[in-house]
């Protein structure tokens, strides 16, 4: 397969966010309610399913850091990372980076397979274009963004970490279009997909409250999971709020998931593999994130003079 040029991955990307949705490939919330203007914690005297949902609103109207960590499990229990996705939303300042890494799976010689197991559209991108180990940047002000979608990088390298001191450098930085201020929500997407599903408060203590649900079929309900995948019993989710503010803390997840597996030679069937990931995401900086520009993603003069009057 040859990877698409960024000109064409720009335009899907502007395409899909021009038809008001994603749906190819990934299950994508439906947009929520928008979090009441000034709003910045929530009441954690509500009933359970509240409490979750509203904390992942939160996250489109304060400044944060999320990071999501994958790793798959293999059958004696030890697990390998297979991917990292980190976003820095500074609304305060109008800017905002997520970077999508992805790392060989020892055993394997491809990725496990062609979904990702993150809530963005970008990081969507990120899983289907690229088939080999390496990195998403995506760097969005109000003027628009720059993006560098599936540039492959060293399967034993960290390219970016959360915890790096330097920021992430842009390869081929070339890649820049407009995206409609309305359309930044859904391309970093929300945590949690509206649901119905009924989730038990495990835990009390340490200035927090844990929230759990045990079975498959409500799991599938909460998160955007990819299409094509059956998630399967033994999986479970667990969120950690903070008990004063109500503010999402983690998200830990078991996910069992069996894929259907397309023939690879003429004359096969398709089959089907179950792989067993472990989901963690953190989320702070809460008020503090500060996001600094990718180096050698220098701002247009039609970026800079939008974000001037967007001010």
């Amino acid at each position: 397969m040859n990877r698409p040029t960024s000109r064409q991955v720009v335009a899907v990307l502007l395409v899909c966010l021009a038809l008001g949705g994603i749906t190819a490939g990934v299950r994508i919330a439906d947009v929520g309610a928008p979090y009441p203007a000034g709003e910045t914690t929530v009441d954690t005297d509500q009933p359970p399913r509240e409490v979750v949902q509203q904390s992942g609103r939160l996250l489109n109207v304060l400044d944060h850091r999320l990071v999501t960590r994958v790793y798959v499990v293999d059958d004696t229990g030890d697990r390998d990372l297979h991917a990292e996705y980190t976003h820095l939303r500074e609304f305060s300042e109008k800017q905002h980076l997520a970077v999508y890494d992805t790392y060989a799976t020892p055993g394997r010689s491809d990725p496990v397979n062609r979904s990702t197991q993150f809530h963005s559209f970008g990081a969507f991108l990120h899983a289907g274009i690229l088939e080999r180990p390496g990195r998403t940047v995506i760097y969005h002000t109000d003027g628009g963004f720059v993006s560098e979608v599936g540039v492959g990088a060293d399967a034993n390298a960290t390219v970016y970490g959360p915890d790096s001191n330097a920021p992430p450098r842009f390869v081929d930085p070339n890649r820049a279009a407009d995206v409609a201020r309305e359309n930044v929500r859904e391309l970093y997407g929300d945590v949690f997909v509206p649901h119905d599903a009924s989730w038990r408060v495990a835990d009390r203590s340490n200035g927090t409250r844990t929230y759990v649900i045990d079975e498959a079929d409500q799991h599938f309900e909460t998160r955007p999971i990819p299409f094509g995948a059956e998630l399967l019993d033994g999986s479970r989710i667990s969120v950690t709020v903070d008990a004063e503010t109500g503010r999402l803390r983690t998200i830990r997840e078991r996910r069992v998931l069996r894929y259907d597996v397309p023939p690879r030679e003429a004359g096969e069937t398709f089959g089907q593999e179950t792989v067993e990931y472990e989901v963690e995401t953190r989320v702070d900086q809460y008020g503090t994130a500060e996001v600094r520009q990718p180096a050698g993603a220098s701002p247009t003069l039609q970026q800079l003079l939008a974000d001037l009057l967007h001010y």
